[in-house]
C-alpha cells in the first residue's frame, strides 16, 4: 500500500489519527505549527510533573480515550478520584457537588430546587432527542427548569460561555453536558468521579509521539504550512520551504484558517464558514495558599472577569506540583472583545481585584509564579441552525477533521479519539488494500 499521507495539526486528533493510520501501514507525515505536541491537552511542567495548559479531565463514559490509554499500556495510570463543585453567587460560595447540595443551594426556593433535582436528574437518564437541535437552551431551561433557576444557574453558565450568542444555544447542547458529566457519578446521589493521569495527560501525549517514531511516522513540530494545490492525483504541499506531494491530506485545523489555505468549491467553505468560534483565555496560577474548597467552582456572575476557577490541587495531590496550590482562572471570550486582547498583565491585575471577592483573604503575596495562555479557537458555537461539516471535501483525497464535527457533544479529549477511528476507517475503506 504505503500510500503517503499528510496530517495538519498535531493535536490529540492528528496524533492518535497518525498512530491509527500507521498501523495500517500508511507512511505519514504530521505537521504541526507549535513546538509541542498534544494541542489544548499539552502541558508544561511544574516540579516535576506535568499539568495541562488548559485544564482537563474525563467522564467515565469517555470510552474511547479509555480504550487508547489501555491499549498504549497506560491503563494502571489512569485513575478516577472524587471530584468536587460549588458555584459563587451574591458574594457566597456554595456547595453544588450532589444531590444533597442541590436541596440545600439557598439561592433557589425549595420547590425550584426539588424541580431543577427532577429535570437535571431526567435530562441525565434520557437518550439525546433529534427535536432539542432546534430548540434553544434558554427557551428549554425557562419552561422546565423555571424562570428562578435559569436566571441563577443556566443563564449565567450560557453567558458566561457563549457570550452574546448566549440566546441561539441549542438545547442539545446543554443536554449532552449534562448527560456526559452524569455518567461519572455511580448514583444520582453519589459523589463525581473524574478520571486523570498519573503525569497529567502529557504521558499519554508522550507515549503517543514514541509509538509514532517507532513507526517510522515523519514528525515536524514548528512547522509553516505555506501552500496547497492539488497536481493531477497528487496533492502539492509547501511547508517551511520545501515542496512535497502525497496522496492524502487531512487537515485537522480550525474552519476560519482551512478555508484560506485550501480551494474547497463555495458549498463546502459555507459549510465550515457558517461554524463561529469563541475563543478562551487560561491562566495557571502556582500559589502558596488555597482559594476555594472545591476542585470546579462556576463564577455566577456576569461582571466577572473568568467563568470557572478551577483549584487543581483539590483534585490531584499539591505534593505532585512541590506542595504548591494549583489554580486555573478561565473564561471564553470572542476573540474580538477587549477582554479577549488585554495582556496578560492587565488580565492578571483584573483577576487579583476580583480573588478577593470569593476569598476575602487572598494576597497577591500569595502567587508564586503564573504561566498565561489563549486561543480564539477554543470551542464551537452550536446553535439551533447548527450543522456538521463532512470528512470528504470536494477535493478527492482532502479531508477535513476537527472538534466541530462531534455534535451534540462538546470538545474533548475523548471525541478526537473516536473522531481518529472513524476517519481512519473511511480512509482505509477507500484506499486500503
Amino acid at each position: 500500500m504505503n500510500k503517503n499521507v499528510a496530517i495538519i495539526g498535531g493535536g490529540i486528533l492528528g496524533l492518535t489519527l497518525a498512530y491509527e493510520l500507521s498501523h495500517k501501514g500508511y507512511k505519514i507525515t504530521l505537521l504541526e505549527k507549535n513546538s509541542d505536541w498534544g494541542g489544548l491537552a499539552s502541558g508544561l511542567k511544574i516540579g516535576e510533573t506535568y499539568i495541562e495548559k488548559y485544564y482537563h479531565h474525563w467522564f467515565k463514559s469517555d470510552i474511547h480515550i479509555q480504550e487508547l490509554i489501555k491499549e498504549l499500556g497506560l491503563e494502571h495510570k489512569m485513575y478516577f478520584p472524587a471530584s468536587s463543585m460549588g458555584i459563587f453567587i451574591d458574594g457566597e460560595l456554595h456547595s453544588f457537588s450532589g444531590s444533597v447540595d442541590l436541596l440545600k443551594f439557598k439561592p433557589l426556593n425549595i420547590f425550584n430546587r426539588l424541580r431543577a433535582g427532577v429535570v437535571s436528574l431526567y435530562l441525565s437518564k434520557s437518550k439525546y432527542k433529534e427535536n432539542y437541535e432546534k430548540i434553544k437552551a434558554i427557551d428549554w431551561a425557562r419552561k422546565y427548569f423555571g424562570k428562578q433557576a435559569t436566571e441563577i444557574i443556566w443563564e449565567p453558565l450560557l453567558v458566561g460561555k457563549f457570550g452574546k450568542k448566549y440566546k441561539e444555544i441549542s438545547m442539545s447542547w446543554l443536554w449532552a453536558r449534562i448527560y456526559d458529566r452524569a455518567s461519572s457519578r455511580p448514583n444520582p446521589i453519589g459523589k463525581e468521579y473524574l478520571g486523570y493521569m498519573e503525569g497529567g495527560f502529557q504521558l499519554l501525549i508522550d507515549t503517543l509521539v514514541k509509538k509514532l517514531q517507532e513507526f517510522n511516522v515523519k514528525m515536524i513540530n514548528n512547522s509553516t504550512l505555506e501552500s496547497y494545490k492539488k497536481v493531477s492525483k497528487k496533492h502539492e504541499i509547501k511547508y517551511d520551504g520545501k515542496t512535497e506531494n502525497f496522496d492524502i491530506v487531512i487537515s485537522t485545523i480550525p474552519g476560519p484558517i482551512f478555508g484560506k489555505l485550501f480551494p474547497v468549491n463555495k458549498e463546502f467553505k459555507k459549510s465550515i464558514e457558517n461554524i463561529k468560534y469563541i475563543g478562551a483565555t487560561c491562566m495557571i496560577l502556582e500559589l502558596s495558599e488555597s482559594i476555594t474548597p472545591y476542585y470546579w467552582l462556576n463564577i455566577n456572575d456576569k461582571k466577572a472577569p473568568f467563568l470557572a476557577l478551577v483549584e487543581h490541587t483539590n483534585f490531584v495531590e499539591k505534593e505532585k506540583y512541590d506542595d504548591k496550590i494549583i489554580v486555573y482562572i478561565a473564561k471564553y471570550v470572542d476573540p474580538e472583545d477587549e477582554l479577549f486582547k488585554k495582556s496578560e498583565d492587565e488580565l492578571f491585575d483584573l483577576y487579583c481585584e476580583y480573588l478577593p471577592k470569593i476569598n476575602d483573604k487572598f494576597d497577591k503575596s500569595w502567587v508564586i509564579d503564573r504561566h498565561f495562555f489563549k486561543s480564539p479557537f477554543a470551542q464551537h458555537v452550536v446553535t439551533t441552525d447548527y450543522k456538521m461539516p463532512e470528512y470528504e471535501t470536494n477535493i478527492e483525497g482532502l479531508y477535513y477533521a476537527n472538534f466541530t464535527q462531534i455534535f451534540p457533544h462538546d470538545r474533548g479529549t475523548n471525541y478526537a479519539v473516536e473522531q481518529a477511528k472513524e476517519l481512519s476507517k473511511l480512509i482505509d475503506s477507500k484506499y486500503g488494500d
